[in-house]
């Protein structure tokens, strides 16, 4: 079995070094644009099949993205033995996709995430995004601080395996950002939220404690002094303060940055590691006008607007309430009402110079962990959910015990202990100074986790299943939390762009989601199997005749409607060895004749879903997450 942190051959990675000047920087050269061709450098077979499950992509530049050479390997024979497996998704931080390298036995003998951006001269903000633009063009701080945790903190994060920048100075100056990072096969903790949510089912609390312990690590990973050759710590910073004063703040707390890897030897769970450092800082807390330009000024906006802790997304807040213990700004300086932008441009003026009113600190990272969490425990169909319950005015605040909150609620009653649910409340605290330190989150989540394995195995569950790997929540039964169906669990599970098409089809289940068309099961762009996929080499030069002997049958072709397979699942679907395991991905099928789609229109009524009239209305507040791109109108065609 693969573990974290180590080669599938089960050597460790190897530590990544930028080496000495600019060695990360890959000069232009007709290869680096050259796309693999097909059958010469790509089986035929092995990638119709693919293109027909829709693993590169929908458009062209996806498709292209992945037929170009990885660059991973200083040789280049060596780096032709890597081959593209899928796309893993793609956003405003990029392109993503899955490698794998084979040997000449079709042995899988590594895997790796290439993570791609693009840079321009004309609008990449250089002084934002890299840590030293005059020393070190073109290296992002988000690199040096992952590979600063990496090297400190192994198993935190994903490790960072290599970063390199390709310059094409053709035509001005632009390029592509490129992180090689270690595969996490399970995917995030927003997916698997997602998942359960649609089973109707909470996760076992000895779970939702490995969680909040391994982010706790991770909080203290973020806590202690980055090395003291970082080329992320600005030059203001060295001059100002003492390197033990340092800490990082990660500003993207969220389910979706949270990925689950394979387990640290002899662990039951998937190991738990904190991603994404693209807003990422070092920070110090101190109160002078040269570092109050880097935090709050260049601090305060960085993140996902949900996620954000009180005192940062209230940061020039209009509110009466002062959730951070900071000055309130409700007016101007002639006694007009302040809407949000004045209160906060007047905040930001007053905060860059010495003596402003606030400073963030460690206790942002404290309310990150807490925040996702909670997000894991309560299950709700919203990202926004708890900005939508907080307090909103000065009685109900001061009704919670000057909180934004009253209590952690679940919708079914005592599902979890008072211990975690008071523990998570503390860390969402709107005063920074009544959040737990860091020491005291280590030794609550530490001892939670301890009590909690300790009543699963008096009550003989231990550990507690988690249906985790791939599509083996199939096999899950349906719980009793009760949670509303929504069209959005389709198009986010099943038909989104990033779904996996090398799992087993993933059935909601009927019981909840029987009401809802046929047709919404399958994808109309790509094909979905009820088997994993039996075309598995990538490059020519094998025997075909025994490669085939070897593979496993062909699962029938879909049939022109789009509608499901019924086939059963089998045991062996959810072997993480084959293409890769959980996350999400992106694809493309052969494009076949579509009957015109149908607008279906579905509310609940009396339990059941049924045809509606008018819009459905039914998960008008489940917001999208705001890094995800909106698929627009829901259609289709009718089953």
């Amino acid at each position: 079995m693969p573990e974290q942190g180590k080669r599938l051959d089960g050597q460790p990675f190897e530590e990544f070094d930028f080496g000495d000047g600019n060695d990360y920087i890959i000069r232009y050269r007709s290869r680096v644009d050259a796309e693999r061709q097909v059958p010469q450098d790509f089986d035929q077979a092995w990638y119709d099949d693919r293109k027909q499950r829709g693993a590169f992509g929908q458009v062209p530049e996806e498709e292209s993205f992945l037929r170009k050479w990885l660059y991973f390997e200083q040789d280049e024979a060596d780096d032709a033995e890597w081959g593209p497996v899928r796309l893993i998704g793609r956003g405003g931080y990029g392109i993503v996709g899955l490698w794998q390298k084979r040997n000449d036995q079709n042995q899988i003998v590594d895997e790796l995430i290439l993570k791609q951006s693009k840079y321009n001269e004309a609008t990449t903000n250089v002084e934002a995004t890299e840590a030293d633009p005059a020393t070190y063009p073109r290296q992002l701080t988000e690199a040096v601080i992952h590979r600063d945790i990496n090297s400190q903190y192994p198993g935190v994060s994903p490790q960072l395996r290599e970063y390199k920048f390709i310059c094409d100075d053709r035509r001005g100056q632009t390029g592509r950002y490129r992180f090689y990072l270690e595969y996490c096969p399970y995917g995030s903790l927003y997916r698997l939220s997602r998942l359960y949510r649609c089973w109707d089912t909470y996760f076992p609390e000895v779970f939702i404690w490995h969680l909040f312990h391994s982010l706790a690590k991770a909080c203290e990973a973020l806590r202690d002094a980055p090395p003291y050759d970082s080329r992320a710590i600005k030059e203001e910073y060295l001059e100002t303060v003492h390197l033990e004063d340092l800490f990082c703040l990660h500003l993207d707390w969220k389910p979706d940055n949270v990925l689950l890897g394979y387990p640290h030897g002899g662990e039951e769970y998937p190991s738990v590691l904190l991603n994404d450092y693209g807003l990422s800082l070092y920070s110090a807390y101190h109160d002078s006008e040269e570092l109050r330009v880097w935090n709050p000024t260049e601090t305060w906006w960085r993140g996902t607007r949900s996620h954000k802790p009180t005192e940062q997304a209230h940061f020039g807040s209009n509110w009466e309430i002062p959730p951070d213990g900071g000055w309130v700004r409700t007016h101007d300086a002639i006694r007009r009402p302040h809407d949000w932008y004045g209160a906060a441009q007047e905040r930001e003026t007053d905060n860059l110079g010495s003596g402003g009113d606030v400073i963030f600190d460690h206790a942002l990272n404290i309310y990150g962990a807490g925040q996702t969490i909670f997000d894991l425990m309560t299950l709700r169909g919203s990202p926004k959910h708890l900005s939508q319950i907080r307090a909103k005015t000065l009685e109900r605040y001061r009704r919670n015990g000057n909180h934004q909150i009253s209590h952690v609620h679940t919708k079914t009653p005592g599902v979890y202990s008072s211990r975690l649910r008071h523990l998570i409340r503390r860390c969402l605290d709107p005063d920074p100074a009544n959040r737990p330190s860091q020491l005291e989150l280590m030794d609550q989540t530490r001892r939670g986790l301890r009590l909690a394995i300790k009543r699963a195995k008096r009550h003989g569950n231990y550990p507690p299943k988690v249906y985790y790997r791939g599509h083996e929540i199939n096999d899950m039964p349906l719980g009793d939390a009760g949670f509303q169906p929504s069209r959005k669990e389709f198009r986010g599970l099943i038909e989104h762009a990033f779904t996996d098409p090398d799992e087993p089809m993933l059935k909601l289940p009927a019981a909840k989601y029987g009401g809802f068309p046929a047709g919404w099961s399958t994808a109309n762009w790509k094909t979905l199997y009820s088997q994993r996929n039996p075309h598995d080499r990538w490059f020519n030069g094998l025997d075909n005749a025994a490669v085939a002997a070897r593979a496993p049958q062909s699962p029938p072709p879909p049939s022109s409607n789009g509608s499901s397979h019924d086939s059963d699942d089998s045991s062996d679907d959810n072997d993480d060895n084959n293409n890769g395991g959980g996350g999400n991905l992106q694809g493309q099928g052969t494009k076949t004749a579509q009957p015109k789609p149908k607008k279906l229109q579905f509310a609940v009524r009396h339990g059941n879903l049924v045809i509606a009239p008018q819009p459905d209305r039914m998960d008008k507040d489940e917001d999208e997450d705001e890094h995800r791109v909106a698929n627009g109108a829901f259609q289709k065609t009718e089953g």
